[in-house]
């Protein structure tokens, strides 16, 4: 794992600095070691190396269970995406989730086809 964490770590750090604290990449390590999130990679055999690294988690609700999109960061998006977005639903449907969900800017949104934009997170310091 450490052999992939260290190509994760600076892919997935961006995605944290969005958090406002909330997260730090050790933690989505500790997270992932855990198996409270999972860890998805996006390889590259041509470059031979990582373009991206996103992480999930099953999140269970009282009437239904999704599978909830947590963190994504990587280059060459169009090579991995519809790959990512297929091999993300299909653990959902076998995991038994209505569906799948994340947290993000509005642009997730356009490239999954079919979401729905249920309106903005906010986040005020005190």
């Amino acid at each position: 794992m450490n052999l992939f964490w260290d190509q994760c770590r600076p892919l997935l750090e961006k995605a944290t600095r969005r958090t406002h604290g909330r997260y730090e990449p050790e933690d989505l390590y500790r997270e992932i070691m855990s198996g409270d999130q999972l860890l998805w990679v996006a390889w590259n055999q041509e470059r031979n190396s990582i373009d991206a690294a996103m992480t999930s988690q099953f999140a269970t609700y009282p009437r239904f269970k999704m599978h909830r999109i947590l963190f994504c960061g990587g280059t060459h998006m169009k090579e991995w995406l519809a790959d990512f977005r297929e091999a993300v639903e299909e653990l959902a449907r076998k995991a038994g989730c209505k569906g799948v969900e994340s947290a993000g800017r509005e642009g997730w949104g356009r490239i999954w086809p079919g979401a729905q934009y249920e309106g903005a997170m906010f986040f005020k310091e005190l």
